[in-house]
C-alpha cells in the first residue's frame, strides 16, 4: 500500500488527523510547502479532518508513529529539504512518539529504498547542495 492509502486506511480520528497534519506542516520550518506536498496533505488528511477544529496532542499520534515518520521523511524530501536540520527534526518527533533510534533508522532506510526504487536515483547527499532536487511522490498512492 502507498502512503496515501496507509493514511486513509489507518482509521485515525479527525483530531489525530489534524495533529498529523500540523506535525507535517511543522517539518517545513520557515519554508513554504511545495504545491505537490500541499496537495498531497489536503487530499490525504482533509477528508479525515473534515470540520474538526481542535487537534489532539501530538504525542497521541503514537499508534500512527510509523506512518507519520514515513510521511515526514517523504514529504521533506519532496519539499526539497531533507538535510541535517530535517533529520534532526524527524528524530525529535520520533522521540516524542516513543520511537527508538533503531526503529527510526529502519523506517528511514525503508523510505529511502522505496524512493530510490520509485525514482531510480539515490537520495541527495545532505552535505552537497548541488545534489538536492525536488523528488516526485511516486509511492504515495
Amino acid at each position: 500500500m502507498g502512503l496515501h492509502a496507509d493514511i486513509v486506511a489507518s482509521g485515525m480520528a479527525p483530531e489525530l488527523a489534524f495533529a498529523f497534519l500540523l506535525g507535517l506542516e511543522s517539518m517545513s520550518g520557515e519554508d513554504e510547502l511545495s504545491i505537490p506536498v500541499r496537495r498531497f496533505l489536503d487530499q490525504s488528511l482533509g477528508p479525515i479532518i473534515g470540520a474538526c477544529s481542535s487537534p489532539a496532542p501530538f504525542e497521541d499520534l503514537w499508534p500512527y508513529a510509523e506512518i507519520f515518520l514515513q510521511a515526514a521523511i517523504v514529504l521533506s524530501v519532496a519539499n526539497g529539504a531533507y538535510g541535517l536540520a530535517q533529520t534532526r527534526r524527524v528524530g525529535e518527533m520520533a522521540a516524542r512518539l516513543k520511537v527508538s533510534a533503531a526503529d527510526l533508522s529502519r523506517i528511514e532506510a525503508r523510505v529511502f529504498d522505496e524512493l530510490r526504487a520509485g525514482c531510480g536515483t539515490s537520495p541527495p547527499d545532505e552535505d552537497d547542495p548541488s545534489e538536492r532536487t525536488d523528488v516526485a511522490l511516486p509511492r504515495l498512492g
